[in-house]
């Protein structure tokens, strides 16, 4: 009886320890073994165009993961007459590859005044499209303003180019500058 109790039990651990293995997580974004081998994978200078607003920098990357992440200027102007400057977080997002070598991707970003009263979030909705050197991309977006509620307060077309940052190698024959 004991020795069958004691298989029972191996057999029982076997059968969890497999069903534990063979578990794959379920994610949102891409895949990374597809995502790896796409060219957005990477750091971007973008400028973005957005209802008649003067161009606006950031700076985004796109991780093999499926992820993308995308740094604003931390304060932004008022936007109209009588308006408050706002804050923006960095906006956190994912990206699918298409089959065409399209890029669809989503961030979100929180906005604020620059008190800190929260005031909603933007969502940026986009399709980009690399260039065949892949260092460069254009890519047509729809920004949805929310205000605290998540009600929609506004939501229009845009547009963003983009250049990849790449490395600049450091010149180790230089003189080091005065204090360094």
């Amino acid at each position: 009886m004991r020795r069958l109790s004691y298989v029972v039990a191996i057999i029982s651990l076997v059968v969890a320890g497999l069903a534990l293995t063979s578990r794959q997580p379920s994610t949102t974004a891409e895949e990374p073994d597809a995502a790896a081998q796409h060219g957005i994978v990477g750091a971007w200078f973008v400028t973005t165009l957005l209802g008649g607003a003067p161009p606006s920098p950031n700076m985004t990357s796109f991780y093999a993961d499926g992820t993308v992440l995308t740094s604003n200027r931390p304060v932004y102007p008022p936007a109209a007459e009588g308006g408050v400057p706002e804050a923006r977080s960095a906006g956190h997002g994912a990206w699918i590859a298409n089959d065409d070598g399209t890029v669809d991707f989503t961030f979100v970003v929180l906005v604020a005044d620059v008190n800190g009263t929260y005031l909603g979030q933007r969502t940026l909705q986009g399709h980009l499209t690399l260039d065949p050197s892949g260092d460069s991309w254009t890519a047509p977006f729809t920004a949805t303003v929310t205000d605290p509620s998540g009600a929609v307060a506004s939501s229009g077309p845009g547009s963003a180019t983009a250049t990849r940052i790449k490395v600049i190698p450091i010149d180790m024959t230089a003189t080091p500058a005065a204090g360094a």
